[in-house]
């Protein structure tokens, strides 16, 4: 059976999404100040997507989260590297 790259991708985009709702929907419950205040916010105006994930307990989940995220990336470049 052959393996499209692609799907790979598909689903490290999903993890990843994944990963962003979840770590900001923990950020935003459990440490709300850091969203409201933080040095990446002061010093340009706005928050990054990293903020919703830099702070415990979502720094927890996250970490869990990339370790799928990243397999799944390394085995789409591993697939689409042999296929080219």
């Amino acid at each position: 059976e052959k393996h499209l790259p692609e799907v790979y991708l598909i689903a490290t985009g999903q993890i990843l999404t994944f990963l962003f709702v979840i770590s900001w929907t923990l950020t935003w419950f459990y440490n709300p100040e850091i969203v409201r205040s933080n040095p990446l916010k002061d010093r340009i105006g706005y928050n990054n997507v990293c903020v919703g994930f830099d702070s415990p307990p979502a720094v927890y989940v996250a970490q869990v989260l990339f370790i799928p995220q990243a397999y799944l990336v390394f085995q789409f470049a591993l697939l689409d590297w042999k296929r080219s």
